[in-house]
């Protein structure tokens, strides 16, 4: 392959190389290393921009989304904080080599850093090739990146804080020459770092202090437990007491598959357990991949995707702060359907919740389509409320609908990030996120990315409150670049319904008593309905008397719906049937007191809505004001003097 060097060519075979430039005149193509090979994941994948200009926030089109850089880039990651920033990373070509670089865009998708973002590092040579590398934030929002110089194969660690000032030097914390850096910022300020030497000294662990100083004078190594087999540091998580449990694998060949490993370490890097925890038992994993962890607590929960010959299913494992695994030497699999492959695998625990929710891509073993399931597991005991099997949430097709990401959540319900068309790298897909409900079923789809181009490096990189980000990027014509999107999904607040009711004679009028309607529906009970706001007040003429249920629907406009029925009673038809004519009674709605202008009346009465007289007096002249005692409730009533009648609301 033209532009790597032999260096590079053993970086791949180890399982390093994380983006490529291939020279071919004035373009290249970018590929990432894909364990599974039988899918070709070409990274292009971005918004065009017209004329360099980027969108100054967030914007609702899905096939203009916002752009985060003007350059292009090859390889990304991205995080959005709490405080709903969204930090991008990304490695952009040049004519010798790569630009990392930092993009900030605030919460209304506004870039801070400039169009084309800031180069964070200057002075680590960078080939025509990246190696994977980590991109961390912590609770203040400080953005940890650390990567590998292929120019030198010195491995470097940068901290930022949330506007891209450096906290450290401008040149980083160098941890020597080494490869596939791993981050974890601790809860002290300071941040546990995981690295391969490069030099053949093994897999090395080494906190970096705050300030940036290391915290511990050398570097630990993590020894292979059978003392053969090269050892790669995976993923990190901290203890309430500032211990650290690192998951590593131990490869048996010199190919990328690997036996999984657990150790906790004290915060002076002191191995706690006697022995490390193997999480297999002879199920591997790809060295080379990223697999979840999280926690409840000090306890951890591994998701793996992990091959045992030709079978390959995905597993969690849950690891106790003793380094015990009550969920058995292989954990607790995914799916029990057979025939089937499982990857790709993410998983989180939903806040308020004691369940841990998991997505993978499924594939029959002829690996030709792709879909999707969910998975639910008890935190404590592992039990699985919807079965060994799962549920589908998209039935496997040539549509490759499956996660790309990590699981998020919204008002504690899983969502995630899924491509829509077959993700071969060159066909174009379209990017939903998905919502489901606690019960895995799925209830929306909402479009994120929708320009005809295929998409990569696609990141959920975080959901605040009711939001849901998504960075990747795409080649639309000019090159590969890095594009965002943010969607509300604010849920549709609960509407009450409630209905009342007056009748004279023939008439009822009926009117809302509920909360939160923007329209109604009636039914009135004698094969009748109609339609009305929440305003108004419905009049009804019945053919016999009788009681009557009526029906009210409340619909508010974003989708919440509810119903009341009311008792209608109609009495009055035949006792006189001279034509009812309406009072003209002013202010309504009505803070008590109320006056008349139609004409001298005698004895006028105000009525509820269940037909019982709650004031009266023998006479009104016109123009003269009725105060309507204070214990008469606020309401709908009646205001009636003889055939008269008119409905007022009293709100004081």
């Amino acid at each position: 392959m033209k532009g790597r060097s032999e260096q590079g060519q053993k970086q791949a075979e180890y399982g390093f190389i994380h983006a490529v430039k291939v020279r071919l005149g004035p373009t290249f193509s970018v590929y990432p290393i894909d364990p599974y090979p039988m899918r070709s994941l070409l990274v292009a994948s971005i918004l065009a921009l017209s004329g360099g200009t980027l969108v100054a926030q967030w914007n609702p089109n899905t096939a203009v989304n916002t752009p985060v850089a003007t350059g292009t880039t090859d390889d990304l990651e991205a995080i959005t904080g709490p405080s709903g920033r969204t930090y991008v990373v990304m490695f952009q070509p040049t004519t010798s080599g790569y630009s990392p670089r930092l993009q900030v865009l605030n919460g209304q998708g506004v870039p801070r850093l400039g169009t084309n973002g800031m180069q964070f590092n200057t002075t680590t040579s960078m080939s025509t090739y990246t190696v994977t590398w980590d991109m961390r934030l912590d609770a203040q929002e400080h953005v940890y990146i650390g990567f590998t110089g292929t120019g030198n194969t010195d491995a470097v660690v940068h901290r930022l804080d949330s506007t891209g000032n450096h906290v450290w030097s401008p040149s980083g914390v160098a941890l020597g020459q080494g490869y596939d850096v791993k981050l974890l910022p601790l809860a002290n300020g300071d941040v546990m770092t995981g690295w391969i030497d490069a030099n053949g000294g093994g897999a090395k662990l080494r906190k970096i202090a705050a300030n940036g100083s290391f915290a511990w004078p050398a570097a630990v190594t993590v020894p292979s437990p059978t003392g053969t087999g090269q050892v790669n540091i995976g993923e990190m998580l901290e203890y309430s007491n500032g211990d650290v449990l690192v998951i590593y694998y131990v490869r048996a060949s010199f190919g990328p598959s690997a036996l999984p490993y657990a150790q906790r370490y004290t915060a002076a890097g002191v191995g706690v357990w006697p022995q490390p925890k193997a999480l297999t038992n002879g199920w591997y994993v790809y060295s080379n991949r990223r697999f979840p962890l999280t926690q409840r607590g000090d306890t951890a929960y591994f998701g793996m995707a992990a091959a045992s010959g030709l079978d390959l299913q995905c597993k969690v494992q849950r690891i106790n702060p003793l380094g015990g695994l009550p969920w058995g030497v292989n954990g607790k699999e995914f799916s029990t359907l057979a025939n089937m492959y499982e990857r790709n695998l993410t998983l989180g625990i939903a806040p308020d919740d004691d369940y841990l929710y998991v997505a993978a891509e499924v594939t029959p073993t002829s690996q030709g389509q792709m879909g999707t399931m969910i998975q639910k597991l008890h935190l404590r005991n592992g039990a699985m409320p919807w079965g060994a099997t799962g549920r589908t949430v998209f039935n496997i097709s040539s549509r490759d609908q499956s996660p790309q990401g990590k699981l998020g959540f919204v008002d504690s319900k899983p969502v995630f990030v899924y491509s829509d068309g077959f993700n071969n790298g060159g066909t174009p897909v379209r990017l939903l996120a998905a919502f489901l409900d606690t019960a895995g079923a799925l209830v929306d789809t909402i479009p994120m990315a929708t320009y005809a181009a295929s998409k990569g490096r696609v990141h959920l990189s975080g959901t605040t409150g009711f939001d849901v980000t998504a960075v990747w990027s795409e080649d639309r014509g000019n090159g590969s670049l890095a594009f965002a999107h943010r969607i509300n999904r604010t849920p549709c607040p609960a509407v009450l319904a409630g209905a009342d009711w007056g009748s004279s004679l023939d008439s009822a009028w009926l009117w809302f008593t509920g909360l939160g309607a923007d329209s109604l529906f009636w039914t009135l009970g004698d094969g009748s309905s109609a339609s009305s706001l929440p305003t108004d007040t419905l009049q009804h003429a019945y053919a016999g008397n009788a009681s009557y249920t009526a029906w009210v629907y409340a619909y508010r406009d974003c989708g919440s719906v509810d119903s009341a029925s009311v008792n209608v009673v109609i009495s009055g038809i035949g006792l006189d049937e001279r034509p009812t004519q309406s009072l003209v009674i002013s202010p309504n709605p009505s803070r008590g007191s109320i006056v008349q202008r139609s004409h001298e009346l005698g004895r006028a009465e105000v009525i509820n809505a269940h037909g019982r007289i709650v004031s009266a007096r023998s006479s009104w002249p016109a123009g003269e004001a009725w105060v309507i005692p204070n214990e008469v409730p606020n309401g709908w009533y009646i205001i009636r003097s003889g055939t008269l009648a008119e409905r007022i609301l009293i709100q004081r």
